[in-house]
């Protein structure tokens, strides 16, 4: 009975790997119409990006033909975690670059259709192609994301497995194919987190104005952690918005909004107040919460009845307030944990950051300057670096 279950699992895995090439061969198809639709645009390094994510999609299908064959082949459970074995450092690679490549052609796409937001209105497309693109935008949007899904749920398949296998001498080699898989799904999840984090830093400096031009938001490596809209900064008025970088502090002021006769905060436009490089954070200076002198003088807004942390930047220490203490330990213990892991990687000199460019020529110096950057140029001028 248990050899039958096993056998169940092992055409399950093959039914999954028979899925994930005809999701990945669907995708290619849909990424062929919509380089040939002119609707959308493109402009060359457009074009370019999505022949890379087509290649990333023909590599895949070859791996997991591959993989499919092998295992068909199953002759037990030894077999099956050699297969594996084989194949996980491949599977890790390239589905870790088609979660790149395929967050940054929904990233332009969605632009082309409209903006950040599906559904906005460019300028100079009727609505109706507007609705066609929207459309076509969504039904690419499943096909992203179905190969991946259809990877991570292995574990699932090789956990009934070892259920089924416990016990006996198969147990051991099911469950080493159950951790390979484990440690895929893991890798899977941990890149779209990352691009998530970077993305969100893209995202953040589209919004903020008033940077000096020294101050570079967006580079190589930065990935937001955490952010809160409700800090006081001491001995200033109005609150403070606070973006935790791995390597930073942001602090920015919210823009108000007038709605009858009152003013409330508008998170989508910030003003720059300041930028603190955590590298620059001595070890006598980390940050602690602090409960306010009781001797104090009050301070416009109460602030010194508020526990604060304080942040050291080059003109002095700052000291930021919240009415919650347990979001300021939550801060203070992220901004300790960030500065140690760039302790670690020996990250004292911060990596140079690169503008965004400007020409052609800048496009094509920064393909060849910029190893993990997928940079993208559209026929009108504007230009984009999607940074991962």
């Amino acid at each position: 009975m248990a050899a039958e279950r096993i056998r169940m699992r092992i055409n399950e895995l093959l039914s999954s790997e028979t899925k994930v090439c005809e999701s990945l061969n669907q995708l290619m198809q849909k990424l062929q119409e919509i380089e040939q639709d002119k609707a959308w645009k493109l402009g060359p390094e457009h074009v370019k990006l999505i022949t890379r994510t087509s290649g990333c999609c023909e590599l895949l299908i070859q791996l997991h033909e591959t993989i499919a064959e092998k295992v068909a082949m199953f002759v037990g459970p030894s077999h099956l975690a050699g297969v594996f074995e084989a194949s996980e450092n491949e599977l890790i690679t390239h589905h870790s670059e088609f979660q790149t490549l395929s967050s940054c052609v929904m990233v332009v796409l969605q632009k082309k259709a409209g903006g950040q937001v599906i559904g906005d209105r460019a300028v100079g497309t009727s609505p109706k192609m507007q609705d066609n693109l929207a459309s076509a935008l969504h039904s690419l949007q499943d096909l992203l994301v179905r190969p991946s899904q259809l990877v991570m749920k292995y574990h699932l398949f090789l956990d009934e497995m070892v259920k089924d296998a416990a016990g006996s001498p198969d147990e051991e080699n099911v469950r080493k194919c159950l951790n390979i898989a484990k440690r895929l799904t893991s890798e899977i999840n941990e890149r779209i987190r990352g691009i998530q984090r970077r993305e969100r830093v893209v995202l953040i400096a589209s919004r903020v104005r008033a940077v000096p031009p020294e101050i570079e938001i967006v580079k190589e490596g930065r990935e937001f952690l955490l952010d809160d809209g409700y800090f006081r900064e001491h001995g200033r008025a109005g609150y403070r918005h606070l973006y935790l970088f791995n390597d930073a502090v942001l602090v920015c002021k919210p823009g108000e909004t007038v709605i009858g006769k009152f003013f409330t905060k508008n998170d989508r436009d910030l003003k720059f107040k300041r930028f603190i490089p955590l590298a620059a954070i001595k070890p006598s200076e980390l940050p602690v919460v602090r409960d306010p002198a009781v001797s104090e003088e009050d301070s416009p807004g109460g602030l010194s009845q508020l526990p604060f942390f304080e942040l050291r930047d080059k003109a002095g220490k700052c000291a930021f307030h919240h009415q919650d203490r347990e979001k300021l330990q939550e801060w203070v213990t992220a901004i300790r944990n960030a500065i140690d892991e760039i302790t670690v990687r020996g990250s004292q000199n911060p990596v140079p950051a690169y503008r965004l460019p400007n020409s052609s020529e800048d496009i094509r110096q920064l393909s060849q300057d910029l190893s993990g950057y997928v940079v993208l140029g559209d026929k009108d001028g504007e230009s984009e670096v999607f940074v991962f």
